[in-house]
């Protein structure tokens, strides 16, 4: 495939990453394999993605809800440390 080629299939695939879509590398495998017509291997995919500026983006460290349970953590925390607080006894002079 010429580089131009390359270009516009991956122009076809920018759309789907733009929506916030994930790129699997087997969707885009099946993809590129069929413009030539035979199998193509995971070190020419690579080299392609590279050569066109698209790189590995690593998945988010926490799970996407975990924000909410991390608030209602500290919250619990805050009520917890209130409590602990009003229950101390009164320190005598």
């Amino acid at each position: 495939m010429s580089f131009e080629d390359e270009q516009q299939l991956l122009d076809t695939q920018t759309a789907t990453a733009l929506e916030g879509k994930l790129l699997v590398g087997k969707q885009l495998r099946q993809v590129v394999e069929q413009k030539p017509g035979h199998s193509v291997s995971a070190n020419y995919l690579w080299d392609l993605l590279r050569r066109h500026g698209w790189t590995k983006k690593a998945p988010r460290p926490q799970h996407p809800q975990a924000a909410a349970v991390k608030d209602q953590v500290e919250a619990f925390k805050k009520k917890r440390l209130n409590c602990s607080v009003a229950k101390q006894p009164a320190k005598s002079p």
